[in-house]
């Protein structure tokens, strides 16, 4: 990756370059990129000069990330400048005016083919290359290092053969320095390290034919704990780009997966989040530091690839704020405070800083006041058309005045979805609490035999808090007794009791961005029956309803649902033909007559025959980027109120 570089030069080793390339394996490198993936041990007679914070053999084919830029932005040059300070006090007045960085995130060695993401090594580093104009500075972060080597280059489980270099090199077969443990089996410490007294902390100066480091150079005993406590500069990442899942099948053919389907998914791609998130994290004494620091590893996992931004296309992406709550409550930040993910990344990175070891105390109550408070005061209709949603960590409650049961049922009345995740709560207390303020059935626990179940938990909890119907309809939910879990789908109903022709109500539903509803399942044809029609006033007298089955005469037993986006599906195995009926009877369409109290069953009639009431199905708004019905993203109640399926 070429970078053009900023309109004054960046000295490097007594030599001005005005272009770099960020290499995937780890290292800038000026002149030229870096295609050799096992790193020399040796001074380089090279086509580059090298700045490698970690030269090993990185592969993000499959997973990982690389985010860079370069900037001006004044409080991340105040930042670099702190570190310079930190590590050189002989140069207090110096004004940087630019810099570069990367981030290497959960980066993993050649080759990334383990099919379980969970379980594969991950390292998590970051270069700054600073400068005033003539003076530069590289400032290394490691806050994770699990591997060291890539099989290519003899290494075995990403240890062994040639393990990474740190340091620098000016390509001209003299010049280079390197950060002591390199190309050994040490280098894996390096996080637990440093030269400026902050643990996995490397700062030097580099402008001169010589690379100069602080006179005062501190080296922490090795370990294997990983450093959790590293302040660290932001950048942005690159964005991403979501392909819409494909439409279903336009001709009969086969049946297609949505034939037998309950309903229509919902996407959950992190990458189309759009959501007002607020974090809300219990640093109480029961959480523990190591505790704190896992959560925020945890919550890295399950925001990976969000979209985190002020601003966006319309209103895709995703504003994050964090709360931390113990007796009392922080304000880490707030709706309008993380410009990126890595903004966020480094304070999830440092959270166990937030710990109260004296304080026993975790007041969930104030701690959702404070989180609605932010909401109502951030997060309303006119500022912007999104969802609210908490995820709410907690290992231990002490009700002090608050009633959080009832803070939370206010919260989740005004449209806010609350998923909460029990720690290692081994009183069972907070356990019992968070099943009655979440959201219905979305509780979870963590605990270090099932952290990637709750990764994965949470993660499907968001994309269901990202996918919203629009307000006066009702979302398809289905229940499964078995593990105590709701499925959330991507089908909105909307009963329309004003009667019309078969052959105008699909073009009605069309409209609303639906279609006639599919009646594919017998669960989702009894949702329909048991808390859809009776949600609403007007359906409670209606014996008929047209649907979406209709006939193509083209076919054979051509009957097939209307999808959405103008497309068609067959008709799968759940057929619910009334006496005297079957998919031979005549006709142009389907409706649904009630025969007695308790059943209802398909009749087929013409397409101009009977001017029935009809029910629509509307796409809801999910991670796919397209144009849908956006009113339920709005911050209002939804009136209809329906059971949960059981």
């Amino acid at each position: 990756m070429v970078i053009p570089n900023k309109s004054e030069d960046f000295a490097y080793f007594g030599t001005n370059y005005s272009t770099l390339w960020v290499n995937t394996n780890g290292a800038f490198s000026f002149r030229t990129a870096i295609s050799t993936f096992t790193p020399s041990c040796s001074p380089l007679n090279a086509t580059y000069s090298m700045v490698a914070p970690y030269w090993a053999d990185v592969d993000i084919t499959t997973t990982g990330h690389i985010y860079y830029r370069q900037t001006q932005n004044s409080t991340i040059l105040a930042k670099a400048k702190n570190e310079i300070n930190n590590a050189f006090p002989q140069l207090p007045n110096i004004n940087l005016t630019w810099a570069f960085i990367a981030t290497w995130y959960n980066v993993t060695y050649y080759p990334d083919n383990l099919p379980d993401y969970y379980y594969r090594k991950r390292d998590i580093f970051q270069a700054t290359l600073v400068s005033n104009g003539a003076q530069s500075f590289a400032i290394f972060y490691y806050n994770q290092i699990l591997w060291t080597t890539g099989d290519a280059s003899g290494g075995n489980n990403g240890l062994g053969g040639t393990p990474a270099f740190a340091g620098f090199d000016a390509g001209d077969g003299q010049h280079r320095y390197t950060i002591p443990g390199s190309c050994t089996a040490d280098i894996i410490n390096i996080a637990n390290e440093t030269n400026c007294g902050k643990l996995g902390v490397f700062v030097f100066r580099i402008d001169d034919s010589t690379i100069i480091q602080p006179s005062t150079t501190t080296t922490v005993p090795i370990t294997t704990a990983v450093p959790t406590t590293t302040t660290q500069l932001t950048s942005t990442p690159k964005p991403t780009t979501t392909s819409p899942p494909s439409a279903p099948p336009t001709t009969q053919g086969s049946t297609s997966p949505l034939s037998n389907s309950d309903g229509t998914p919902c996407n959950c791609d992190n990458s189309g989040l759009w959501l007002d998130l607020i974090l809300v994290i219990d640093r109480s004494a029961g959480v523990g530091s190591d505790g704190l620091s896992a959560i925020g590893g945890q919550l890295l996992a399950i925001l990976d690839s969000v979209p985190v931004a002020q601003s966006g296309q319309g209103d895709f992406y995703t504003r994050v704020g964090l709360v931390v709550y113990s007796g009392d409550v922080q304000v880490v930040g707030n709706l309008t405070y993380y410009q990126s993910f890595d903004d966020l990344m480094m304070d999830l990175i440092n959270l166990n800083q937030y710990y109260k070891a004296n304080d026993r105390i975790a007041d969930i109550g104030k701690a959702l006041i404070t989180t609605k408070t932010i909401f109502d005061a951030q997060s309303t209709n006119q500022q912007r058309n999104a969802r609210k949603a908490v995820i709410l960590y907690a290992s231990s409650y002490n009700k002090i005045n608050d009633d959080p049961v009832t803070i939370a049922a206010q919260m989740n009345n005004s449209n806010t979805f609350i998923i909460t995740v029990d720690y290692h709560d081994n009183s069972g207390v907070a356990t019992k609490l968070l099943s009655q303020i979440s959201t219905p059935f979305m509780n979870f626990s963590s605990t270090d035999a099932g952290d990637n179940e709750a990764v994965n938990e949470v993660k499907t909890a968001l994309c269901y808090a990202n996918c919203a119907c629009p307000s006066q309809t009702v979302q398809l939910k289905t229940y499964d007794p078995t593990i105590q879990r709701q499925t959330y789908y991507s089908d909105c109903f909307q009963g329309i009791a004003t009667g019309t022709y078969y052959k105008y109500a699909e073009k009605v539903c069309e409209t609303r961005k639906g279609t006639l509803a599919s009646l594919t399942t017998p669960i989702k044809n009894y949702f329909l029956l048991t808390s859809v029609i009776p949600s609403d006033n007007t359906l409670k007298t209606i014996n008929t309803l047209h649907i979406g089955l209709h006939r193509n005469i083209s076919i054979s037993n051509g009957w097939l649902w209307y999808g959405y986006d103008n497309t068609v599906y067959p008709l799968g195995n759940y057929q619910n033909w009334a006496p005297g009926f079957n998919s031979g009877s005549a006709g142009d369409g389907v409706y649904l007559d009630k025969l007695n109290q308790s059943t209802w069953a398909w009749m087929t009639e013409g397409a101009s025959s009977n001017s029935f009431a009809y029910m629509c199905q509307i796409r809801a708004c999910d991670s796919t980027p397209r144009d849908c019905d956006r009113s339920g993203w709005l911050n209002h109640q939804n009136k209809r109120k329906v059971s949960n399926l059981n």
